[in-house]
């Protein structure tokens, strides 16, 4: 995996280049008395029509980040560029390129190694800058279509331990038995005659449930209704350590 400089090389086609196609014969030209130059002072275009200029501008840097001056041609180009070179001042995460994986990363590097050990995904495609989704404040409970996954919150619950899990689990009157699994585990397709709630302590968990699949991994506890097919597999390179509870009637 490469670090941000390989993740920017894949942004090359969507920032403006010395000679914007908006702007005709904007080469490396002399200037004329009636010359306009782009106020971007990193930028070499220059064109004699003012129009052209002001369109070229609104275009091309509109969107420039206040920390290092760079441009982007829209604003989600520019997030993604905040995030990833100025996290220590944005401190944001990054949600997994699956919109089904609730897996966040605080930078770059982390979130390809997990797209590839993980999902096969190669960084090598400028289709993943567009299913990439920042969060800098996600809801503790999050409901993914049919999916409900509640989130371990450690200012309330303290360290996501096993010894935690249980103890929350316990408090809200559930039953459980808690298990450790080898990855690569695969759970054949079942349903349960109660209400349970997967609880995942470490490791990753593939979970399919309503023809869909979600990445369950450390702290996400999810509702399993009763009476609904599903099914499960233990997925990346570390044992599940997993609890199976069940909701009190």
């Amino acid at each position: 995996m490469t670090s941000n400089l390989a993740f920017f090389d894949l942004m090359d086609n969507f920032l403006p280049s010395d000679k914007c196609l908006l702007v005709n014969d904007l080469g490396y030209t002399s200037y004329s008395t009636s010359s306009v130059s782009c106020p971007n002072s990193s930028c070499l275009c220059v064109t004699e029509d003012l129009q052209l200029m002001e369109q070229h501008y609104a275009t091309c840097h509109h969107h420039s980040c206040s920390l290092c001056g760079l441009s982007f041609i829209s604003s989600r180009l520019l997030s993604i560029h905040e995030q990833i070179t100025h996290c220590g001042a944005f401190k944001p995460k990054l949600d997994c390129f699956l919109v089904a994986c609730p897996q966040k990363f605080c930078d770059s590097a982390k979130l390809f190694a997990h797209a590839y050990d993980c999902h096969g995904l190669l960084p090598d495609s400028s289709v993943l800058i567009g299913t990439m989704i920042s969060v800098k404040n996600r809801n503790s409970n999050k409901i993914m279509s049919e999916f409900v996954v509640h989130r371990w919150d450690e200012s309330v619950d303290g360290q996501l331990t096993l010894e935690n899990m249980l103890k929350k689990l316990k408090s809200e009157g559930c039953s459980y038995i808690n298990y450790k699994f080898s990855p690569g585990t695969n759970f054949p397709e079942h349903t349960h005659n109660e209400d349970k709630l997967d609880c995942i302590v470490s490791g990753q968990l593939s979970f399919t449930m309503y023809g869909k699949e979600i990445i369950l991994g450390p702290g996400d506890r999810l509702e399993v209704p009763r009476n609904i097919p599903h099914s499960a597999r233990v997925v990346g390179k570390d044992p599940l350590v997993f609890v199976d509870a069940t909701r009190k009637s």
